[in-house]
């Protein structure tokens, strides 16, 4: 079954070679921006939370290796 819905939440990980989105249905910005956030330091990867709308409400930089 298709979801009709918009979703609320967009989450956007950025690798040197990969885009990955993961849409969330979350109506806390908090709560996104803190998903975004553990995604970034478990993957690695800069972690980009939207809203709907497209507004950026929370840039998180993965792990640098030195």
């Amino acid at each position: 079954m298709a979801y009709s819905k918009p979703f609320d939440i967009a989450v956007i990980g950025a690798g040197a070679t990969k885009l990955s989105v993961v849409a969330l249905d979350l109506e806390n910005a908090e709560e996104a921006c803190a998903v975004g956030k553990r995604m970034a330091e478990t993957t690695g990867r800069t972690v980009t939370v939207r809203n709907a709308e497209g507004e950026v409400l929370g840039i998180f930089p993965g792990a640098n290796e030195n």
